[in-house]
């Protein structure tokens, strides 16, 4: 039956003509033909070798010779291999012919079966961890530089006259300074109705302290100075014309004045030095301030006809007294100094 249902019914009808007429060449084309295709036909669930595939096909040879009369000789074939051998091929049937799906990436990989499971090797592969990567450090930041403190040597002019400091920072915020000064100048003056040649001598010494608030240039300085400065006045008069000393005429050779100040007096000003903190050899000094001189102290003195008066010595003080007044705006000394900075 099932022969039947596997067999084209033409075939079928060919078969029965050539039997009723009795072709026995015709009669053995068609029996090999419908075993050929009846045993086709009955395996195509089930896989075969290639080594039995070849031995029906013999044995459908040999049918075919002993139907029609003809003598067949089995051919040698050789033995076929072990069922176990790896090397065994099996072809699959038309209905179990599928296409093998895409190989998987090896993360994504599954085991469906024991058998495939069985595939896995018995001890588990231990991969070595990678070296860490050693990330690169970043790069430090670039440190700041640190203050410099060099001894500086500073030649300046100033209204305390031509000088020279020396000066020395501690610490980024303060620094002391030693400076000397000398000045001389000759110049004419009048006072209460005379006229002196004025000598002033400007000597002094300065101690000074410095406090750099932003670390920097700029400071506010603030010290002592050892004042030396001095005021001498010389008049020489003509006794045949008197001089009006306190509204009386006198008649006088020479009047001679000394104008003295504090011999310490304190000092407070602002700066810049350009290489305070800095490793420059050469910059720029500054300084605007005040030297506290206290009230000036005169004393006077005159010769001549007229000092064996009576009334001279007092007439004569109390136009001290007027001249000491004049000149009481000593007693604030501007300070205006500038100069150039070597440091070492």
């Amino acid at each position: 039956m099932m022969l039947k249902n596997h067999i084209p019914q033409g075939a079928i009808r060919q078969m029965r003509s050539a039997c009723r007429n009795c072709d026995p060449k015709r009669f053995c084309f068609w029996v090999v033909f419908i075993s050929l295709a009846g045993s086709l036909a009955g395996q195509q669930t089930k896989a075969h070798t290639i080594w039995e595939l070849q031995s029906r096909l013999d044995q459908i040879e040999a049918k075919a010779h002993r139907l029609s009369g003809k003598p067949y000789v089995e051919p040698v074939r050789p033995l076929p291999p072990e069922p176990s051998s790896p090397s065994s091929e099996t072809v699959p049937s038309g209905k179990e012919l599928t296409l093998a799906p895409a190989p998987s990436s090896p993360s994504s990989e599954t085991f469906s079966s024991d058998k495939e499971l069985a595939l896995a090797p018995a001890h588990p592969i231990l991969l070595e961890p990678a070296p860490p990567v050693a990330t690169p450090e970043p790069p430090a930041a670039p440190r700041k530089k640190e203050s410099h403190h060099g001894f500086r040597i500073a030649p300046r002019a100033s209204t305390l006259g031509a000088g020279l400091e020396m000066a020395k920072g501690f610490s980024p915020r303060f620094g002391t300074r030693l400076g000397f000064n000398y000045f001389g100048y000759d110049y004419s003056a009048e006072a209460s109705g005379i006229d002196y040649n004025v000598d002033l001598g400007l000597r002094s010494v300065a101690l000074l302290a410095d406090l750099h608030p932003f670390k920097g240039m700029f400071r506010i300085s603030g010290g002592v100075v050892l004042n030396g400065n001095r005021l001498k006045m010389l008049a020489d008069l003509d006794p045949s014309a008197p001089e009006d000393i306190n509204g009386v005429s006198y008649a006088l050779d020479s009047v001679k004045g000394t104008l003295k100040f504090n011999n310490l007096a304190p000092y407070l000003g602002l700066g810049w030095d350009t290489t305070f903190g800095e490793e420059d050899h050469w910059g720029l000094t500054f300084d605007v301030g005040v030297i506290y001189s206290g009230s000036p102290k005169l004393s006077l003195s005159a010769q001549g006809p007229a000092t064996s008066i009576n009334t001279f010595a007092s007439d004569f003080e109390r136009e001290r007294d007027d001249l000491e007044d004049d000149l009481a705006g000593f007693r604030l000394w501007p300070v205006v100094s500038a100069g150039f900075v070597y440091q070492f």
